[in-house]
């Protein structure tokens, strides 16, 4: 699965942890909970699909690089 794969799973991991205990100690109405979770969860695909670019930008310029050298040769 790799580096980027481990990592997201962990994000994942934390956030429904997260999740359940701040669910579970909420002292908010359900309808603003709910907001806030809204906003949180895309705050977070956001972040991941941010993340997920990146890796892939720099796995593209990692083989471009590597197909360059082995052109020369």
């Amino acid at each position: 699965m790799g580096r980027v794969g481990g990592g997201l799973v962990s994000v994942v991991i934390a956030f429904g942890v997260g999740l359940a205990v701040g669910l579970l100690t909420a002292p908010r109405p359900g309808r603003e909970t709910r907001q806030i979770l809204r906003e949180r969860c895309q705050s977070l695909c956001e972040d991941a699909c941010q993340t997920i670019e990146e890796r892939i930008s720099d796995f593209v310029e990692s083989v471009e690089s590597y197909t360059e050298g082995l052109q020369e040769e």
